[in-house]
């Protein structure tokens, strides 16, 4: 269960990726049961952070990708209102999915209904830190994305994107940070549908926390990874997604797999606390989004141990890759959302994952 909260006037929260596809834009009506749980939970903070993954859906695809994600922006209104949201980041690999006029039109949606945003545009402006105040005290929000997440942009010279690059993040840091009481720096990083970051990644953290952030934001693998305290500062490593909509292939309903399903709301009852406090959420069949009855800091600590294992030993890095390459993509074709397990074992075109299987393996390990 989430942890008791007494909210503050300048209490605030932040969230991992909000994906409206899917049912999410083809069922409107259903959303406000949807998230009802997480609306009363967010309804009192004065200030939300989080990922919106996926553009406005205009006629353009970018011809650079094979996978396309998109929402409509009645969604978006809907939704962000619903949630409370303040400020997004727009630095992600989906963002140009339907190139700059699915970008334009998404900050247009956002700008109509008050939400900020920083990471994207076609103006250096919408790249800067955002900045929000409640009852004195100040927040900056930075946005990056990492390359190695495939934003596929690259050819054109219109858009521009906020690419991480760690002197370039220190720079940007050192610029703000006497002018804000927090500086939080939302980071789009990280192997996809894995629970463990790289040694990397930390050494990259640590030198952000080094020059001035307080708290990293991390996004992208769709699962919760590990959360450290570093030198007093807070580092989510990745907050999983709060939704990531449903949808049709070959006629049948379908979902991402199930170990994306859950994720984390971090919250601070003041901007002046030490500590955050953590409510699980769960995504249900349908995208119902719940807050389950689950010791969400407990099962932290257990990732991460875990993951300082895995950095450690050769044995449990080969080990834990296996697991999440290997078994938990054969758990997910078995028992999946939406998925019988019996028809799913007889069916042979399992046979055709194999090749996926140690290209994940090779990726994660």
């Amino acid at each position: 269960m989430g942890e008791n909260i007494t909210r503050q006037s300048n209490s605030f929260a932040v969230i991992g990726d909000i994906a409206l596809n899917g049912l999410f834009s083809q069922e409107i009506d259903k959303n406000p049961t949807r998230f009802r749980d997480i609306e009363n939970l967010l309804a009192d903070f004065p200030i939300v952070f989080a990922n919106l993954e996926m553009p406005v859906e205009t006629s353009e695809r970018n011809e650079k990708k094979n996978h396309h994600h998109f929402t409509s922006p009645v969604a978006i209104k809907q939704v962000l209102k619903m949630l409370n949201i303040s400020c997004v980041s727009l630095a992600n690999n989906h963002i140009f999915d339907c190139k700059l006029s699915g970008v334009k039109e998404t900050i247009g949606v956002l700008d109509s209904i008050g939400v900020k945003h920083t990471g994207a545009g076609w103006l250096d402006e919408q790249l800067a830190p955002v900045i929000l105040e409640s009852c004195g005290a100040k927040i900056a929000f930075l946005a990056y994305v990492d390359i190695g997440t495939n934003p596929q942009n690259q050819d054109f010279d219109e858009f521009k994107l906020n690419y991480f690059d760690a002197n370039k993040v220190k720079n940007d840091i050192s610029l703000i940070k006497s002018l804000v009481d927090i500086v939080i720096c939302s980071i789009h990083w990280g192997t996809d549908y894995s629970n463990f970051y790289s040694k990397q990644q930390q050494k990259l953290a640590h030198q952000v926390i080094d020059a001035g952030a307080h708290i990293i934001m991390g996004h992208h693998p769709h699962t919760i990874q590990p959360y450290e305290r570093y030198k007093g500062n807070h580092i989510f490593y990745s907050l999983g997604g709060i939704c990531f909509g449903d949808f049709y292939k070959n006629g049948k309903l379908t979902a991402i797999k199930r170990k994306t399903k859950l994720g984390i709301i971090a919250a601070k009852s003041s901007i002046y606390d030490n500590d955050f406090l953590f409510f699980p959420t769960k995504e249900l069949k349908g995208n119902i989004i719940i807050i389950p009855r689950l010791n969400i800091r407990r099962k932290l600590l257990r990732l991460a141990w875990l993951n300082r294992l895995k950095n450690k030993s050769k044995i449990a890095n080969a080990a834990i890759s296996f697991k999440e390459s290997a078994i938990d993509r054969v758990y997910e074709f078995l028992f999946g959302y939406y998925r019988n397990p019996l028809k799913q074992f007889f069916d042979f075109k399992w046979l055709g994952k194999l090749g996926f299987i140690i290209r994940d393996y090779k990726k994660i390990k």
